[in-house]
C-alpha cells in the first residue's frame, strides 16, 4: 500500500512541478499563448492587477488571452520567481499558485507583482493540454526601491 501513496505522491508532485514550468516559462518568455493553453476553453475567470497595468474583472479564456498580449506588450518580465511553499491547498481539487513576477513597463519603470493564480484539477478528456487549468489571476504590487 505504501508504494501506491509513494507512486501518487509522485505523480502529484511531476503535475505541480509542470504546471509550475508551464506558467513561469509562459511569463520569462511573454507568450500569452502559453498562458492560453493553461486556460479551460470556454471558461470564465477573475484576473485582477494592479497599477500600472489597471485591469480587474470577470473574463472570458479568450477575453483573458487578449488581455495578456496587451499585457505582455506593455510590462516585459525581467524575472519570474515561484516562492516557497508556492501550492495552497484549496477545496474542491483547488489550489493556489504564487510567485514573484519582475517587468519594466514600456516607459522603463520597473515594477513587482505577487502573482496568485488559482488552478483546478481537471479530468483528462476536458484537460485538453495539462492536467490542471488556471481559473484566476490575482496579482498584488510588491513595493521596491525607497519608500
Amino acid at each position: 500500500m505504501s508504494h501506491v501513496g509513494l507512486s501518487l505522491l509522485a505523480l502529484a508532485l511531476s503535475f505541480f512541478s509542470s504546471l509550475s514550468r508551464d506558467i513561469q516559462n509562459a511569463f520569462l518568455n511573454n507568450d500569452p499563448n502559453g498562458l492560453r493553453t493553461l486556460l479551460e476553453p470556454g471558461s470564465y475567470l477573475q484576473v485582477s492587477l494592479p497599477p500600472p497595468l489597471g485591469f480587474s474583472d470577470l473574463v472570458s479564456d479568450e477575453q483573458a488571452h487578449l488581455l495578456f498580449v496587451r499585457t505582455f506588450a506593455e510590462a516585459k518580465t525581467t524575472g519570474f520567481y515561484p516562492e516557497g511553499g508556492i501550492f495552497r491547498t484549496l477545496s474542491r481539487g483547488r489550489l493556489i499558485f504564487r510567485a514573484r513576477w519582475e517587468f519594466l513597463t514600456a516607459d522603463g519603470t520597473p515594477g513587482a507583482f505577487r502573482i496568485f493564480c488559482q488552478v483546478k484539477a481537471r479530468p483528462p478528456s476536458r484537460a485538453g493540454k495539462g492536467f490542471w487549468k488556471i481559473t484566476g489571476i490575482r496579482a498584488d504590487p510588491i513595493r521596491t526601491g525607497a519608500p
